[in-house]
């Protein structure tokens, strides 16, 4: 049985600049507070398929926690982004957990309608 998180948002600007962010497969190391490090292993571009980010966040008190995560799928078009959980310290409550986040024009206003789901199995 898996469970879905989603949530949705309206950001005021043109869908090509919030897209130009998003496709970044870094984006939660400029976005998130509390991450202290997201990074792509092995060189690897931030819009690469395949592509494997290492986020790190927390402190010495409160504990450190360590994911990572595969890039699955950067979508132009669609304007869509997909990955996956690969790796967790401590390990993740869930064995596969599975991301993804849309953005749309919102046509009245020229903003973005952005939404992120995930699976968690």
């Amino acid at each position: 049985m898996s469970i879905k998180a989603f949530a949705s948002t309206v950001i005021d600007k043109p869908l090509s600049e919030v897209w130009n962010e998003l496709r970044d497969f870094t984006f939660p190391g400029k976005y998130f507070g509390g991450v202290a490090s997201c990074v792509l292993e092995e060189d690897a571009r931030p819009t690469e398929v395949g592509a494997i980010r290492t986020m790190t966040w927390g402190n010495e008190e409160n504990g450190v926690q360590t994911r990572s995560h595969q890039l699955l799928a950067v979508d132009d078009q669609y304007h869509k982004i997909v990955w996956e959980l690969v790796a967790s310290d401590p390990p993740a409550e869930a064995s596969a957990t599975i991301s993804t986040i849309t953005a749309q024009r919102v046509s009245d206003n020229n903003g973005t309608f952005v939404t992120w789901e995930s699976y968690f199995s």
